[in-house]
Formats: structure tokens, sequence, C-alpha cells
């Protein structure tokens, strides 16, 4: 028997907005939520904890799509920053709202661009993504060089910092849970070089997002110690269905079974094949997806379960 402890998972209930629509949709509370914390000239960070799955990147966009706000958005890998600009889009139409200009920034972007505009100067394709686009996709490290004055070479890098500055009203930090303690670091100084450069423009001052189903409490320690003014977002949820509620996770049983090193992954999986398939000749529309640490486990257990199934 494969099983060592099964729970059976009850549905999740959004609450929805009274009256806040765009377009075809009918935003949820902790998405207005998080649009009027924007707003208000008492907040400088944002924290969104909504549940996984519960649309917290669109509450963090609304500002940019529907306020016309510019916005450098930051994820931990480049697969997300992929995956988020494709959905960009999808937010345009649900919500019928003009996309403004916008793309990605992360290194293999950058060394095409070169290529394709056949200039050898990395930083002079990085400073026109930051001039002509309102809504910027990119990671935390890379904005990190450039604030710190540790990207490209003589004057020039040190006018980025200012570009960003100057052409962006908000940062948005999404799965930040994820960031280790030298990012949160880094996260903490370029909030401090924002805030301490428009200090004295009000009008002008930064907002900074952060967006995260399990927050980091090193990160909320250190606004708090840093005297930046902080509102926390979170969703309102029930089990059971009901009017002015949203469902975002269906009922489900959830197995969950033992892994060590003396069973790892890959035995597990070799010892359980028969199972697998037959799950999958009862449940032919399912899908599957299985996590490892190593790409070499990853490639392994694919050629497996490749030639099994086949």
């Amino acid at each position: 028997m494969m099983t060592t402890l099964g729970l059976h998972i009850l549905p999740v209930f959004s609450q929805l907005h009274a009256s806040f629509t765009l377009g075809n949709v009918r935003l949820l509370t902790h998405q207005v939520d998080t649009l009027n914390a924007f707003n208000d000239a008492d907040v400088d960070v944002i924290i969104n904890t909504a549940m996984t799955g519960d649309g917290k990147s669109l509450a963090a966009y609304l500002a940019a799509l529907c306020d016309g706000k510019s916005v450098v958005a930051m994820y931990p890998t480049n697969e997300l920053i992929v995956d988020q600009y494709a959905a960009l889009p999808r937010y345009s139409q649900q919500l019928q709202v003009r996309l403004p200009a916008c793309d990605t920034m992360y290194s293999e972007k950058i060394t095409q661009l070169m290529r394709m505009h056949d200039t050898m100067v990395r930083l002079e394709e990085v400073r026109k993504l930051l001039m002509r686009n309102k809504l910027l996709l990119t990671n935390p490290d890379l904005l990190h060089l450039i604030m710190s004055h540790q990207y490209g070479w003589g004057h020039l890098r040190k006018e980025l910092p200012v570009t960003v500055g100057s052409y962006f009203d908000y940062f948005l930090f999404d799965e930040f849970h994820v960031f280790g303690v030298p990012q949160v670091i880094a996260v903490m100084n370029m909030l401090g070089y924002l805030m301490t450069g428009y200090r004295d423009k009000p009008h002008e001052r930064k907002k900074f997002v952060f967006l995260s189903a399990t927050p980091n409490p090193l990160l909320a320690r250190f606004l708090e110690q840093g005297g930046l003014r902080t509102r926390q977002i979170m969703g309102c949820y029930r089990s059971s269905a009901g009017e002015g509620y949203r469902c975002i996770l269906q009922t489900c049983d959830l197995a969950l079974h033992e892994i060590s090193q003396e069973l790892p992954t890959e035995l597990w999986v070799e010892e359980h094949l028969a199972e697998i398939h037959g799950f999958f000749q009862k449940y032919r529309a399912s899908k599957a997806a299985i996590l490892v640490s190593s790409v070499a486990t990853a490639r392994r257990l694919y050629a497996r379960l490749k030639a099994y199934f086949e």
C-alpha cells in the first residue's frame, strides 16, 4: 500500500468585493484592498498574503493596468518572469483595459537584444528597457546590481539608479518568501535608497508591493525597524459556497508518502510505477508533477517514466 497518510481537503471560497468590477471581472476583496492601500498616501509598503491561486498578481498590477502607474515587477526565477509576462495579455482582455508598454529584462534577454541591435554595451540595452516600458518584469538580483551602482562601467552605471527612480512609480516583489537573507538585505537597501531619494518629494514617493502566501518574518522585522509604513492585506475565506464568494480551490483528497534518504524519490517512483500507471488509466484527464532538487535526477526520472509509459 503506497499511502502513508490521507487528507481530505475542503474547498476554499474567496470573498468577492461588494461592487468593484472591471470589464467582465468582479474583483476579490483583497484585490480592491490592495489597490486602496496603493492609493493611500500614508502607506509605503503593501504586503498581500492571500492564498496561492487567489489572484495576488492581478491585485499588484491593478495600479498599473487601471491607474496608469509604471512598475518594475521582480520574480525570483527567469521562468516565472516569462510565465507572468505571458499572462499579461489575459489580464488586459479580461479587465478590458489597454496594456501599457511592457517587456522582460534578464541576462539572456539582454544578450538577445545586443545581438539584434548589434551593440556591445549591455548597459545601453538595459537603459532602453527601463526608459521604454511602463511595466517591466525582471529579477531582484539584476535590479540590486543596478541600484547599487554595480552594473556596467564608468559614469553610466551611476545614472541607472536615477533612471529607475525617474521612470517607475512602484516596485513589485513576487514570491518573496523564497528570497534568501542576502536578497532580503539587498531589497532593504533598495527600499532605503529610493525612500531617501524621494523623501522630500511626497508626490513622487515610491510604493513597494510584496506578494507571498507565506511571508518572510525577517523582511517584516526589517520594514518595521526601517520606519516604513506597512499595510498587510489578507484574503477572506470560507469552506462552503455562498453569495459573494468565488471558489478558488476544489475539494480534493491528498495522499502523503514518506520519502527519505533510504528511500529516495527515484526508488519510490520505481517501486510504484504500476500503481502510477493504473491511476492514469482510471483518471485519463489527470496531470502530475514530480518535484526534485536536482536537474540530473529530473532527467533520469523523465527518461524512466517515458520508457515505462510508452
